[in-house]
């Protein structure tokens, strides 16, 4: 995975840059600058609306008492694209806006549920984390005792050590 990840940082930006270079030799410098600012800023104002559309979706499932798994993908799905479109190239915008279209994303979303199904049924996907493993290791001892309140009419008695 680091490998990927790595390859992915690395070889993304050489390929953008090469894209950028030869478009600006075609069209001219200004033109390209004008359409990596244009796709930035066209790419957040859709990013922008789709979020809050997404946000309203899940609000509605959940006031339902529907878990909005299909919304938390879309919504993931935005966020990558809208984390995309602010970076300058063009295939990186190419990438940002197709998951910004609502056909595009509901593919991707099949694709990574049915990897994700895959990925659990071979038994690969593991959680983990301090909230999960916490107990794993300690065993834990149950002590019973009782406790007497004692209320009176200036208000609950307060403990104070003993001196």
């Amino acid at each position: 995975m680091f490998l990927r990840l790595l390859l992915l940082f690395t070889i993304t930006p050489v390929v953008e840059l090469y894209i950028l270079i030869r478009l600006g030799s075609v069209i001219g410098v200004v033109p390209t600058i004008l359409i990596v600012i244009g796709t930035g800023i066209l790419g957040a104002s859709l990013a922008k609306r789709e979020g809050f559309a997404v946000l309203r979706t899940i609000q509605v499932r959940m006031n339902r008492g529907e878990i909005p798994a299909d919304a938390m993908i879309d919504g993931l799905c935005i966020l990558v694209a809208g984390l995309v479109l602010i970076t300058p190239g063009i295939l990186t915008d190419v990438l940002g806006f197709l998951l910004l279209v609502p056909a595009t994303r509901r593919i991707i979303k099949s694709v990574l549920v049915r990897r994700f199904r895959d990925a659990v049924n071979r038994g690969t996907v593991h959680v983990s984390g301090a909230m999960f493993e916490q107990d794993r290791d300690q065993v834990r001892t149950v002590k019973d005792g009782e406790a007497t309140f004692i209320h009176t009419d200036d208000g609950p008695v307060r403990d104070e050590p003993d001196r």
